[in-house]
This record gives structure tokens, sequence and C-alpha cells, in this order.
């Protein structure tokens, strides 16, 4: 109850610009006693706070209305909070992540470097690099595209130049994702060319 009211104080005094918060005490054990007869709620009367380093002093009074029979000074830091995609499920190299698999939680701004995915968007589609945790940030090193050529598999190539498109058979050199350039080789004429991976064991060379 204190935190809740602390965060909804601290909001107002931010003119409601303060997004998802959370409060730690530096008193983690405060805690209001009210006899059994009195109300059990609690106001915030007076609110110094540094939106900068998220520091507060507040004045807290129970009940929250009539005559007060308890008041306290509290001190503490207002963390800002924000919403992070986690996978629900572990899931390996491989898999591909779909909105189904993935579960939003709350984390503290603090807490997050500049390369955890915070999109939902930046997940679904997504292949883990490695096995991936649950319930935990997924980074961008975490993820990439799924791998639709694989190195040594047999690909078509589709050559185009203006409205001409020809296909022939060739061999991939790399893994590739969507969009990735790769080696292929004409297994025809055993020339190595670069391609652009394009679908499933699938390759494009755009003539001049």
């Amino acid at each position: 109850m204190i935190e809740q009211e602390l965060v909804k104080a601290i909001t107002a005094d931010m003119s409601g610009d303060a997004g998802d918060l959370d409060v730690t005490l530096d008193n983690r054990a405060a805690n209001i006693a009210l006899p059994v007869d009195i109300e059990p709620s609690i106001a915030v009367t007076r609110l110094n706070h540094d939106p900068i380093s998220g520091r507060f002093t507040a004045t807290v009074v129970a009940p929250a209305y009539g005559d007060s029979v308890y008041e306290t000074t509290l001190t503490g830091r207002s963390i800002p909070i924000v919403n992070v995609p986690v996978l629900a499920e572990p899931m390996r190299k491989g898999d591909i992540i779909s909105e189904r698999d993935i579960v939003m939680i709350k984390m503290p701004a603090e807490r997050m470097t500049a390369d955890v995915l915070i999109n939902e968007a930046d997940l679904v589609g997504m292949t883990p690099r490695r096995a991936v945790s649950a319930n935990t940030p997924v980074r961008d090193s975490d993820v990439n595209e799924p791998i639709v050529v694989e190195r040594g598999a047999p690909v078509t190539i589709r050559l185009n130049h203006g409205s001409i498109a020809l296909t022939a058979k060739g061999r991939a050199m790399d893994n590739a994702a969507r969009g990735d350039v790769l080696r292929v080789m004409n297994v025809s004429s055993n020339r190595v060319v670069d391609a652009i991976a394009i679908g499933p064991n699938s390759v494009e060379i755009a003539l001049p």
C-alpha cells in the first residue's frame, strides 16, 4: 500500500509523464500499524522528489481522510520500469520465434543495456543464435534471421536482366539468411559468383 501511494504521488508530481515506476524504500521494513477501527488507508501529504536521481522524501499520514493517527517521513528512490519482450520457454538454435513464444515482463530501466530488444516485432520470425533462456532479456546478438540457404546445399540461381529471367543450378558456399549476400558456384561452369538469398535454397543475381 505504501509503495502504491508513493508511485501515485510521484507520477502526479511529474505531471503524469513518469511512465511506469517502482519505488524502493531506504527502510524496507517500513510498516504502518493502525487500530482495527481505523480505515486502512494512507495519503502522501508532502513530497520532495528529484526526477534525475529518483531520490525522494515523503511525509505519509494515515488514515487518508479525517484526523490522522499516524505520520512518518519516508525516504527512497523511484525507478523507471520498462516492458520487455522475453521468451516464455527456452528456445534453441534453429527454432523460429512466433508471437505465441513471447511474453512481456517489467524490468527496471537501469538494468537494461542498449543491445536489449524492447519491441516484440524485433523477435517474431527470428531464430536464436544459441540457446536462449526463458524470462530473460534478449539481446540483439542472441538472435538472427533464420538460415534459408545452408552451405553445401543445392540452390536455384535466378538471373534477372531487365525483362529476361533465367535459372541455373548451383551450390551454396556459405550459410545465408534472407537478404544476405553469399557465394554460390554454378555447377555447370564451376564459376563462383556472389548472390543474394531470396528464399529457401533460392538465390538471385541481378545482372547489370
